[in-house]
């Protein structure tokens, strides 16, 4: 193994190697911020190595492969998916080591490094995956990570309403990812997304397993679904503006960070959405709609948070 592919498994592992050492060895004071932020620190250096590398060498893949050629799981990087690993990485330290200040002497303080650092090893491998799978394992994490970062505040009624709604709406997009991601598996195989155009190519060739039909159009509607609940798009824009009961750092991540994932998940898989007309005219409504109202809500809104919240959704 390389070390450019060393550096492209150590970018979501640092993290989760981190939450899960803050969550066993139970560090006091201020010890579990340190360790959360050096891992997210070294996850980003090494990001920026392999954008560099990607840059000048191209692409850098640590992959397990079939007998084919086709990848099983592993990461990948490109030009475009290094640059989202950066992002991902980059926001994690900033949240990170703003949250270390913000949250000194809170009770659950080491709970939402673990938490922290969780979602950003996640967010990374869904910015690295290189098949449908890990992407589809990934975010699903990230949302079970993002719902219990909302609860920080756990003996707060609106906090724990505000929890619920997030939950649910996040599961209404999470079971669609889950779905497409086993009709594609169950019609093709594993979905390799180190060439997303030839995924693309397979899916639109291939039929629903016993109730025929195209596949292609029902996955790319299905992943459009999950971009849009992650997004807090309309009709699934709720939970966005309820999560102002969760502190800075919380909405910092959901800010910078999570709500950019219908963009992610449209950009790595831009081939399968383009190949469905269904699935292209259901994100611009989506998108459109969301714009508009959310736009005008922020207009009217005279909390900071609240404006914040709706000004992002309409974003």
């Amino acid at each position: 193994m390389t070390l450019p592919e060393t550096l492209l498994i150590l970018a979501p592992a640092l993290p989760a190697i981190a939450a899960a050492a803050i969550a066993v060895a139970r560090p006091v004071g201020e010890r579990s911020s340190r360790w959360a932020v050096g891992a997210a620190s070294a996850a980003f250096a090494a990001a920026i190595v392999v954008m560099v590398v990607v840059a000048v060498g191209g692409p850098v893949a640590a992959v397990v492969e079939g007998g084919e050629g086709d990848a099983l799981v592993g990461l990948h990087a490109t030009r475009l998916t290094a640059f989202l690993g950066l992002l991902t990485t980059g926001v994690g330290v900033v949240v990170q080591s703003f949250a270390s200040r913000n949250l000194q002497g809170d009770l659950r303080e080491r709970r939402f490094f673990v938490l922290a650092s969780l979602m950003t090893a996640a967010t990374t491998s869904v910015a690295f995956a290189a098949t449908l799978g890990l992407l589809c394992a990934s975010w699903i994490v990230a949302g079970i990570a993002l719902a219990a970062l909302v609860t920080h505040r756990a003996t707060w009624g609106p906090a724990r309403r505000s929890a619920r709604r997030t939950r649910r709406s996040l599961q209404v997009g999470d079971g669609a990812l889950l779905v497409a991601t086993l009709l594609a598996v169950v019609s093709v195989g594993e979905i390799d997304l180190r060439s997303p155009a030839g995924a693309a190519e397979e899916l639109a060739n291939a039929s629903i397993p016993v109730l025929g039909g195209n596949v292609l159009p029902v996955v790319a509607v299905l992943l459009t679904v999950a971009g849009i609940s992650r997004s807090a798009l309309v009709p699934v824009h709720q939970w966005l503006p309820a999560t102002i009961a969760a502190p800075t750092p919380v909405s910092a991540l959901l800010h910078a960070g999570v709500v950019n994932g219908a963009g992610v998940l449209l950009v790595r898989l831009a081939p399968v959405f383009g190949s469905s007309a269904a699935a292209t005219h259901l994100a611009f409504a989506a998108g459109a709609v969301t714009a508009w109202y959310a736009t005008t809500v922020m207009l009217v809104r005279s909390d900071v948070k609240g404006n914040l919240a709706w000004s992002t959704a309409g974003q």
